[in-house]
């Protein structure tokens, strides 16, 4: 017989317990156990073959099914194994010494959650996470509210102290220009008379330039007139004398055409030039020409 410490592993050491929540959870442990060398000779008898898996793993797993509904899933997922692990071990080391085997240690190394659980589980888990997400939310709302509030009033502090400066200043300068109204007054009084003043001495001079002006443009005109007659009955001479000249002339004109009537076709000629023959002839009283151009007409030798 083998009396060094064992380690219980694998199938046997693999069991499915019921929770206080009704759901069956897997477990799969580690068992360090031995067989007692005081109790060796009386008990090796009624030893079995493999007492590892024929005695040490069937007492665990009653012990671990007797302790486990008394724990839900979830508290044994989240911290409670060690606890029912060393219950387990201490009611299971009572029953196996009895037998002559020491058991040393236990340790829960996995635990399965069915499926339905593990669902639940992670919806639950999801469920909080929002929850947590939301309040987290509102925190930061709450954080946001209370800094827009709190800068509000910063900024309605810092606008009021802001208006009372500006108060303070405008009435301040309302004072100065009131102070200063009480000496500009005078002045401007003052500046309003010398104003009229300057305004009717200005009238006054341009009604006199005005006058002079007028004076001036009337002497003008009387100027302009008495040049325009003065033109007119020169103008008036010299057409009475240009016109007596022509007169004149045309009566000279007139003489020296009845004295000598040739000399119109004379002149005629002169300004018809060389184009135009012109027969010069003496004036006659009587048409002498009439018969015979009236013979060459007839017989179609007429120039």
């Amino acid at each position: 017989m083998r009396v060094s410490d064992q380690l219980l592993s694998g199938a046997a050491a693999t069991f499915n317990v019921p929770t206080k929540d009704g759901f069956t959870v897997g477990l799969v442990i580690q068992a360090r156990w031995a067989l007692d060398r005081n109790q060796l000779l009386a008990r090796w008898a009624g030893l079995p073959a493999n007492p590892g898996t024929e005695v040490v793993g069937p007492v665990l797993a009653s012990a671990f099914r007797a302790l486990a509904p008394e724990y839900d899933a979830t508290s044994l997922l989240a911290s409670k194994r060690e606890e029912l692990a060393s219950r387990a071990a201490k009611q299971a080391a009572e029953r196996l010494a009895e037998g002559g085997i020491l058991l040393k240690d236990v340790l829960v190394s996995d635990l399965k959650l069915p499926a339905e659980f593990e669902r639940g589980r992670l919806a639950l888990l999801e469920d909080t996470q929002r929850v947590e997400r939301t309040e987290a939310n509102l925190r930061l709302k709450k954080q946001e509210v209370e800094v827009q509030r709190l800068e509000a009033e910063a900024r309605k502090a810092r606008s009021d102290k802001e208006a009372e400066a500006f108060a303070n200043k405008r009435l301040i300068e309302a004072k100065a220009e009131a102070d200063a109204m009480a000496w500009v007054l005078p002045l401007k009084e003052k500046q309003v008379k010398t104003i009229e003043l300057e305004a009717e001495a200005q009238k006054g001079r341009k009604l006199k330039d005005a006058q002079s002006q007028a004076e001036t443009m009337k002497i003008q005109a009387e100027a302009e007139a008495s040049r325009r007659r003065t033109m007119s009955d020169a103008e008036a001479y010299a057409i009475r004398q240009t016109s007596l000249a022509q007169f004149e002339n045309l009566k000279r004109e007139v003489e020296l055409i009845q004295a000598n009537p040739t000399w119109v076709q004379k002149t005629l000629a002169e300004k018809l030039g060389d184009k135009v023959q012109v027969i010069v002839m003496p004036h006659l009283s009587a048409d002498i020409l009439a018969p015979e151009m009236g013979k060459r007409i007839a017989a179609g030798t007429a120039r």
